[in-house]
């Protein structure tokens, strides 16, 4: 176990290295390295450890969220729909080959996209 100990100036190394690489998200610890030294900045840094992690992990829920209410959003959505779907790309695809023209033909689609459920 001797092999694992580490010299108290390889710590103040390592302890530099973690605080430098976490700066951009924690500025502060900036200003106590000048100020105070290493090690405090390093125990500031633990102490702000766990708000972080709580934000982070509220963070990971609003998206989980997020992203299954616009997954359930685009289910229901009635361009999903085979028949609308079958329908809008057909008068696309005519509208294209006869206007030639992209703007035009996407007008199909824009209304059943702009207003969803209201229309189809």
């Amino acid at each position: 176990m001797d092999s694992f100990k580490f010299s108290p100036k390889s710590k103040k190394v390592l302890m530099l290295l973690v605080i430098l690489a976490l700066t951009p998200f924690a500025p502060e610890l900036l200003l106590f390295m000048d100020v105070a030294g290493v090690e405090v900045a390093f125990t500031c840094l633990l102490i702000m450890i766990k708000p972080m992690k709580l934000w982070i992990e509220c963070q990971i829920v609003k998206i989980k969220e997020f992203s299954r209410m616009m997954i359930l959003a685009v289910k229901q959505h009635p361009v999903s729909d085979a028949r609308v779907f079958a329908g809008h790309y057909f008068a696309f695809s005519l509208t294209f080959v006869i206007t030639s023209s992209l703007f035009v033909s996407s007008s199909i689609w824009l209304p059943i996209l702009v207003m969803g459920r209201y229309i189809a």
